[in-house]
């Protein structure tokens, strides 16, 4: 259980989900704040396991200047993270 998080060349984040019980929210083309995507994660079944978070990004992660807020933001118990090392 889990959802993808690209971070766009422009700092943007583009949600990716594939189970159709997922909130409808996340089902749109329409790129995500950070708040939107912790409203996304609210709304999620956990099931008891913890959600897998793929991250993946058009550049390096530390050039970016929103990544920090969503990691801040998904850094939690409840979630593992995977996402490329940058340097």
């Amino acid at each position: 259980m889990g959802f993808a998080v690209h971070v766009n060349a422009d700092d943007t984040f583009t949600v990716y989900c594939a189970p159709a019980h997922f909130p409808e929210s996340a089902h749109t083309n329409k790129p995500f704040t950070v708040a939107g995507i912790e409203e996304l994660e609210r709304n999620m079944p956990h099931l008891g396991n913890p959600h897998g978070i793929l991250i993946t990004s058009d550049r390096s992660l530390s050039k970016s200047k929103t990544f920090p807020a969503l990691l801040d933001a998904l850094f939690k118990p409840s979630f593992q993270l995977f996402y490329p090392s940058t340097e």
